[in-house]
């Protein structure tokens, strides 16, 4: 196994070479480099791979037979995890069906061996072409980045725990303070973060949503920060395009640690960079991040950047759950009835559905694990599946889930990183945070025996140490 690294031109694009044969990666290298590009050796498939879930690249050479590892394998695991990544592969003569097959699964081109400095270039140039189109592509997703209009939104605040919610919102629109906007999926978190878009001074201007969950890792800095190219040619970033209004990160727990790093730097800095640029563009957006995680035990366990987390927290809110807004339920079910008679095709909007004081008694007891999306689901089922212009209790409880989870069920939720042993040290101290320090509860808890539990938090301090 051999593995080297070149660090080439800043301003080129991140190209990963793999094959199993060292002279052939060196030579293959080298006529990439040459070409401006900078370059990342690997012999070892699988080590490459781990490289491409580390950072972005922007296309992949890959070698189709190697041994321990097909190339056709190592294409198809690379476009897992970097949906974008331009994909070339390198090929013998003989292995047409080898060939066909890496197309099929996305390959921009190939090369054959031996091959000539000028089919490499020109291998590049196509792999640099399509993925500038990728990324256009990936800007224009709305599933991925979206820009909202400022509008005046419509927040149900009856209790108690919404209207200080909508209270602590107000304050917050005349500050231009980071905020970190909490609660569980469904609970309501984005509708309050566009009601405070809409009552702030700067509502003229845009909201512009990043789905960090739906961008992949090899896009985000170019979702983020946008591109500039050598000829000077630039693709604007969400950062850019929120200027004057608000940049809302929404499922912030989802995203890398690497990139963490580089927006809590651009946003302590008020500044960053375009992806292959050199002059600092100012950042003109408020932030406003939200998450349905616990981020603290990633935190403390090193699964998320604490200065970005700081940076975040100047101005933190929690929406709470359905269940603790219980006063809300009756509201929001009629708004919910209004919209759905609005815009259903198949319902006939001469019908109002109305329920029995019990039928609304049971709803207003009920959990809503879900929260406003299951309402909001619950709401669909009764107009599909009911003829009725009074839904009893009895009616309620056939359209509502068999089973629900107990009112004390308590629980603690992880996002999924791709490193075990952080998610590990992230639930192991939630729960001695929650037991309030007493270990031994913690472990009763986990059921863990003590040993396992002290082995666990002594991998954290050593973690911590480094």
């Amino acid at each position: 196994m051999q593995h080297c690294s070149m660090s080439l031109c800043s301003t080129g694009n991140r190209v990963m070479v793999i094959d199993d044969d060292p002279q052939v990666l060196r030579l293959l290298g080298a006529i990439i480099e040459n070409e401006g590009a900078n370059v990342e050796l690997e012999t070892d498939p699988r080590l490459a791979l781990e490289h491409l879930r580390g950072r972005p690249f922007d296309a992949l050479f890959t070698d189709l037979q190697m041994s321990g590892c097909s190339g056709l394998e190592v294409i198809r695991e690379a476009r897992r995890i970097q949906p974008g990544i331009s994909t070339v592969i390198v090929t013998a003569y003989g292995t047409v069906d080898s060939t066909v097959n890496a197309f099929h699964l996305g390959a921009v081109d190939y090369i054959t061996k031996p091959f000539r400095a000028d089919q490499v270039a020109g291998a590049l140039g196509r792999a640099a072409t399509n993925n500038v189109k990728s990324r256009n592509r990936a800007m224009e997703t709305k599933a991925a980045i979206a820009a909202a209009p400022a509008t005046e939104a419509s927040v149900v605040a009856c209790s108690p725990a919404m209207q200080r919610v909508l209270e602590f919102a107000k304050r917050s629109a005349a500050s231009f303070s980071p905020m970190l906007v909490t609660g569980e999926t469904g609970a309501g978190k984005e509708t309050v973060i566009r009601y405070i878009h809409s009552i702030s001074s700067n509502s003229t201007g845009p909201l512009v949503k990043v789905n960090c969950e739906a961008v992949s890792e090899g896009q985000l800095a170019e979702v983020l920060f946008g591109k500039e190219s050598a000829t000077g040619e630039i693709q604007r970033g969400a950062m850019e395009r929120a200027a004057g209004g608000m940049l809302f990160l929404h499922r912030v727990a989802n995203i890398p640690k690497w990139m963490q790093a580089e927006l809590a730097t651009a946003f302590l800095e008020q500044r960053f960079l375009r992806v292959g640029g050199v002059a600092p563009v100012a950042l003109e957006a408020r932030i406003v991040a939200s998450t349905s995680e616990n981020i603290e035990p990633l935190v403390r366990a090193g699964g998320f950047v604490d200065d970005l987390h700081n940076f975040l927290s100047q101005a933190p809110l929690e929406v709470p759950p359905l269940r603790r807004r219980r006063e809300d339920i009756r509201p929001l079910l009629a708004s919910l009835m209004k919209e759905a008679n609005r815009t259903s095709q198949s319902y006939d909007r001469r019908r109002k559905i109305e329920f029995t004081e019990e039928a609304m008694a049971k709803l207003e007891r009920y959990e809503w694990p879900g929260n406003v999306y299951e309402l909001e689901n619950f709401v669909r089922r009764a107009i599909v599946f009911t003829s009725e212009s009074q839904l009893s209790a009895a009616r309620v409880a056939e359209l509502l889930p068999p089973t629900r989870p107990p009112a004390n069920t308590e629980m603690i939720s992880v996002p999924y990183i791709g490193d075990l042993k952080i998610m590990e040290r992230a639930l192991v101290s939630e729960v001695i945070n929650r037991s309030h320090g007493n270990k031994s509860a913690a472990a009763r808890t986990l059921g863990l025996h003590r040993k396992s539990l002290y082995r666990i938090m002594e991998q954290d301090d050593e973690n911590a140490e480094k």
